[in-house]
């Protein structure tokens, strides 16, 4: 079972390499792949996302700004996982939080999960 985890970013650098770096040591586990959907980003936020492409995380570049929702959208198009996570790029992941969502969603009764943020 693959996981895509979109995110959109535009700009917040900072905040973006901190997602990914919780959000991959939260998910080590798993099948997994991390698109970045990048909305037209200032250059330094552009040159920065794209060393961050290996074999897990994919880096897709509006030519234009098209939005967060447009940017989720794309992201989805481009995802070869069997659930797809939606995430902003201001988030952290603590361990063990994606168990609880991947448990819902295997039952038939299921189809979206929200989640619980804390701050």
């Amino acid at each position: 079972m693959k996981v895509s985890f979109i995110i959109p970013v535009y700009n917040q650098i900072e905040l973006t390499l901190r997602c990914i770096e919780t959000l991959q040591q939260s998910v080590r586990s798993y099948d997994y792949e991390i698109i970045i959907v990048d909305d037209c980003s200032d250059s330094e936020t552009s040159e920065k996302l794209e060393t961050l492409q290996n074999d897990r995380i994919k880096l897709i570049t509006n030519s234009s700004n098209l939005g967060y929702a447009k940017s989720n959208n794309i992201g989805a198009q481009n995802a070869q996982g069997e659930f797809l996570v939606l995430a902003n790029n201001d988030l952290e992941f603590p361990n063990g939080w994606l168990e609880p969502i991947l448990k819902g969603l295997k039952k038939e009764t299921i189809g979206i999960v929200g989640n619980i943020q804390t701050f």
